[in-house]
């Protein structure tokens, strides 16, 4: 059976310019993942990467599309969101980083606290 993944950025920064308070992105954030672990998408250790190995992946990832319209500015501050087929035989870091792992924290829960530091203050 075929893995396949999906993959996404979010604008964190367009997010704050608009208005957003960490809060408010952190839920954007929350409301995209429980999105894809509605129609089956499992988070991965690695960035905003999610796979699914059901026989339905496909409809699975339409159906994602379709949820995902109905977030609030989803249309405004997802810019980047692509689906494909992982292979069996993709990692290819352990052939060039001697066996070390990438990151465990996700690349945008990064950009909300570097954006959000938690000292600060919820702004208008």
């Amino acid at each position: 059976m075929a893995t396949w993944a999906i993959a996404y950025d979010l604008d964190v920064k367009g997010m704050r310019t608009a208005g957003y308070t960490k809060s408010q992105v952190t839920q954007f954030y929350n409301n995209v993942r429980s999105c894809l672990a509605q129609h089956n998408f499992e988070k991965q250790k690695q960035l905003s990467i999610y796979t699914s190995k059901t026989d339905n992946s496909i409809a699975d990832a339409f159906q994602v599309c379709v949820t995902l319209k109905t977030i609030t500015d989803t249309n405004k501050f997802v810019k980047r969101f692509h689906l494909f087929r992982i292979e069996d035989f993709n990692d290819l870091l352990p052939l060039v980083a001697d066996g070390r792992t990438s990151a465990e924290k996700d690349v945008i829960e990064e950009e909300i606290e570097e954006l959000y530091p938690e000292t600060e203050e919820v702004f208008a």
